[in-house]
């Protein structure tokens, strides 16, 4: 089985396109990865929307299997694949970051196809913290100054 990567061009214009379209509900820091691939039986495409420190890390993932849904061309496939992407990634930014994906594999109806979708939302930078305070390399103390430095630059909604 074939696989056939996304080349950097391909992702770079296929972020240019989600800036493009949704650049006014993201933050100054905030911005897209894309990466992906075709094969004869699938589409593929991981998205990843972050900030640069990454205490906000959202992977997005999407396939489609191309004999469960009668498409032929893989390309086909891939389309369907960035345009579930985009209408999510649109959901999720309009509705205040509140519409999540399973963190597990789940199928969808789009556009009478059946996509197959997980993400999980992620604090890179509050991971970071507990690993080098599990490996010794920071004090208790300097992780608890450092958790509460992270919870004043970026307070959760509600709590304030």
């Amino acid at each position: 089985m074939r696989r056939v990567e996304l080349t950097r061009l391909e992702c770079a214009e296929i972020v240019d396109a989600l800036l493009e379209r949704h650049d006014a509900y993201l933050g100054d820091d905030e911005s897209f990865v894309i990466e992906g691939f075709t094969s004869e039986s699938e589409a593929h495409v991981k998205m990843l929307l972050s900030n640069k420190d990454e205490s906000f890390y959202y992977p997005v993932e999407c396939r489609l299997h191309l004999g469960d849904n009668e498409i032929r061309e893989p390309g086909d496939a891939l389309m369907l694949v960035l345009d579930f992407l985009d209408y999510y990634i649109s959901r999720f930014l309009r509705e205040d970051r509140e519409l999540f994906l399973p963190i597990e594999w789940g199928s969808f109806e789009f556009d009478k196809y059946e996509v197959w979708a997980r993400g999980q939302i992620l604090n890179r930078k509050l991971d970071q913290i507990a690993d080098r305070l599990m490996r010794g390399d920071i004090s208790e103390e300097e992780a608890q100054r450092l958790l509460r430095s992270e919870a004043k630059d970026h307070p959760r909604k509600g709590d304030g």
